[in-house]
């Protein structure tokens, strides 16, 4: 309390008062000089270590998205590898069949039939065209029968009818020998075999219809490939046989 009312009375002396004033100055410029100080030094060196700061968590950010973005295009990517299929080379390549619904055709045995009126063509309208060898090997042989025969029926003729109406004369030397009435056997021979050899040449004619027509019939029919005929040796039972057994041959047709 004493050192309180003495430095009042201190302070009512002009001396005093100067030097508080001049002290109180200097104290506050004191503090106003250094909170400006640190209000300049936060202003430059605590923006700019905000600043910087900032700067690295964006950085930071941005290369953790950067390779978010690539992981996931790496695993698109082997996504759709994986879904893709494994080319293959062109010998292994397997080419799957196309669906197509493609309407038979009908098989005519009436046409097989008109076609045959050619020989052989009807078997080619059947998809047998192997007989076409046969059936001409058959035509050729009853012609040249027809055209030997013929010829022959005809020369005896000549000379039958030429012996009547010249008393016996004859036109050919090497039959000068035969009698008249042989003469006209050999002519009747041969008109018979000539006849003969056409009916048969016709047969042939015949059959070429018959078979094309058949087996147009027959085209579309399912006959298994499946047909043989096996022969083998078996022992028979004969009961009127001295011998209990006798050896035979056993075939068997499969179809």
């Amino acid at each position: 309390m004493i050192g309180i009312i003495q430095i009042v009375n201190i302070m009512r002396t002009s001396r005093a008062r100067v030097f508080l004033l001049a002290l109180f100055l200097v104290v506050g410029g004191g503090v106003m000089f250094g909170q400006d100080t640190v209000t300049g030094w936060v202003k430059n060196h605590g923006s700019e270590s905000i600043q910087g700061v900032q700067d690295t968590l964006n950085t930071q950010n941005n290369q953790i998205t950067q390779n978010i973005q690539n992981a996931q295009i790496t695993q698109n990517t082997q996504i759709t590898q994986k879904d893709q299929p494994v080319p293959r080379s062109k010998k292994n390549r397997v080419t799957p069949k196309q669906s197509t619904t493609t309407v038979k055709k009908e098989h005519s045995a009436t046409k097989a039939l008109l076609w045959s009126l050619i020989p052989g063509a009807g078997q080619v309208y059947n998809h047998q065209a192997w007989k076409i060898p046969i059936i001409y090997t058959c035509f050729a042989g009853a012609g040249y029968f027809i055209y030997t025969n013929g010829t022959n029926m005809v020369k005896f003729k000549k000379e039958y009818l030429y012996r009547v109406n010249n008393g016996g004369a004859t036109r050919l030397a090497s039959y000068a020998n035969y009698p008249t009435s042989n003469i006209y056997n050999l002519y009747q021979s041969y008109n018979q075999y000539f006849q003969l050899s056409i009916i048969v040449a016709a047969a042939f004619y015949g059959l070429n219809l018959i078979d094309a027509y058949v087996f147009g019939h027959l085209f579309d029919y399912d006959i298994s490939d499946d047909i043989s005929l096996r022969a083998s040796p078996t022992m028979l039972t004969l009961p009127d046989y001295p011998l209990p057994s006798a050896p035979g041959l056993s075939l068997t047709l499969t179809f």
